[in-house]
């Protein structure tokens, strides 16, 4: 792992929308879509080129911060996206408030090793 080999860590964020079933049963599927897309130019807009943003399916997330060099970086990203993502959103002429939680973990504080399954 390219981490280990230079000292640095990797940041693990996991990030769900609260209270989205909400938003997408409401509105509509097509509706939460839309909220979808834009907490991705969002979280995409919060972290490096180098990072990766993928989505779990439904209003879960997982951000992967390549060579951080303090674990304690990877908790400042989070609340960095928690701000971005609590800022108001204006979607189809509806302003939307939305919160998420995140947890974070960095490699190799946190875990060397990788579960067997």
């Amino acid at each position: 792992m390219t981490a280990g080999r230079n000292g640095t860590r990797i940041g693990v964020l996991f990030l769900d929308l609260d209270k989205f079933k909400q938003i997408n049963d409401s509105p509509g599927h097509a509706f939460g879509d839309k909220v979808l897309q834009s907490v991705v130019k969002r979280l995409l807009g919060c972290v490096r080129a180098s990072d990766t943003v993928c989505r779990l399916g439904g209003d879960e997330f997982v951000i992967l911060l390549s060579e951080i060099k303090e674990a304690g970086h990877a908790g400042l990203k989070a609340g960095q996206i928690l701000t971005a993502i609590n800022a108001p959103f204006e979607i189809d002429s509806h302003k939307l408030h939305i919160t998420a939680s995140i947890g974070v973990a960095t490699y190799p504080n946190d875990s060397k090793d990788l579960p067997l399954r």
